[in-house]
């Protein structure tokens, strides 16, 4: 005798009890089917997590749309949605990162169109990320050859460190950039930066001809803050801490809600353990691998909290043990460059072998 079809909602999954023409007496063979497996294969992407960032991506293009053609008819409905575009350009600026460490679909060709739509949201070719970060910053940890290590501020006023660090390191950046690029013409990586550099100012000349006002409002601003806020978070996470340190070289911020939009960014010491570790393990992977050897202080669980204590009251540059700032002996010395020709792009998976 045939069973019915039973099927039930446990969770995020899709449970599908489809019974067998087994003899009588021995029970159904149970298939079971999650829901986002199912549209992590159709989609093509490595893992299932990654619908959380294609669903607040698109969320990203359609309240911007949204806002050009329907303007919210308050002040204060304007201002709530504005505020959610920038969460939202933030949260691409992290998958950016993200992406830049772990492609997240399986075809080569779908990476190379998610970067162009990640481009639209960073408002900078997404390859241009990768000198920067996956070989200056993560090569060479807060030395001089660490195009953002965060010595190279050194007001007294712990303030404008915070607020200048973007303006102190961008024509620093621009320059390791175009060195790069220029070392990497005819491989893959630099036709990609084209394609992605054709996109966007493609669109900014398209939609300044539609209307420049809007344009300006709607999507250059908030790709200047998503630049401004990735750029800066690096400070947040690195200022103040040993990079000679197994464990505490990097701050880190367990803020849940941060981190919903951050994609678990805010679990940076083991990122930078296992820079090739997907996103969607790290805070598991923090709690049994940093915290439990990580000095207190880098757990922070609110980001907006430290920034506070830290940058407005009392507002004191002090190591991240309490201790007076030490400045080290090269910070006053200018950065070196670093090898450009170098073919890799990406950090494989992740494999226990990336540890540093």
């Amino acid at each position: 005798v045939r069973s019915p079809v039973v099927v039930r909602s446990i969770g995020r999954s899709v449970v599908a009890v489809v019974a067998s023409s087994a003899p009588a007496g021995r029970p159904a063979r149970p298939v079971v089917m999650a829901i986002d497996t199912v549209l992590r294969d159709a989609l093509g992407l490595r893992w299932a997590a990654d619908l959380r960032m294609l669903t607040l991506e698109a969320m990203y293009f359609a309240i911007t749309a949204y806002q050009w053609v329907s303007p919210a008819p308050t002040w204060f409905g304007a201002a709530l949605l504005y505020l959610f575009t920038l969460v939202l350009a933030f949260s691409g600026a992290t998958a950016v990162h993200n992406c830049v460490h772990t492609p997240p679909f399986r075809s080569r060709v779908a990476n190379s169109v998610w970067y162009v739509v990640l481009t639209l949201t960073l408002g900078q070719p997404v390859s241009s990320y990768v000198p920067g970060h996956n070989y200056s910053h993560h090569k060479y940890l807060a030395t001089r050859k660490d195009i953002a290590r965060t010595s190279q501020m050194r007001h007294s006023w712990n303030l404008l460190n915070l607020l200048l660090f973007v303006p102190q390191t961008v024509f620093v950046v621009h320059r390791n950039d175009v060195l790069y690029f220029k070392a990497q013409k005819g491989r893959p990586i630099y036709y990609q930066a084209w394609l992605e550099l054709v996109a966007l100012y493609g669109a900014y000349a398209l939609l300044g001809a539609l209307s420049p006002y809007k344009t300006l409002a709607l999507v250059v601003l908030p790709h200047l803050w998503a630049k401004y806020a990735i750029i800066t978070i690096n400070l947040l996470q690195h200022d103040c801490c040993d990079p000679n340190s197994k464990y505490d070289f990097a701050r880190n911020f367990t803020d849940d809600v941060l981190n919903f939009f951050a994609y678990n960014n805010g679990y940076h010491t083991i990122h930078h353990m296992y820079p090739g570790k997907h996103w969607s393990k790290l805070k598991d992977e923090h709690a049994k691998r940093v915290q439990p050897y990580i000095h207190p202080e880098l757990d922070q669980s609110s980001i907006f909290g430290y920034m506070f204590h830290a940058y407005v009251y009392p507002g004191e540059r002090r190591m991240y043990d309490g201790t007076p700032y030490v400045e080290p002996p090269d910070a006053k010395l200018s950065q070196l460059d670093w090898t450009f020709d170098v073919t890799a792009t990406f950090d494989d998976d992740d494999d226990d072998e990336l540890a540093k």
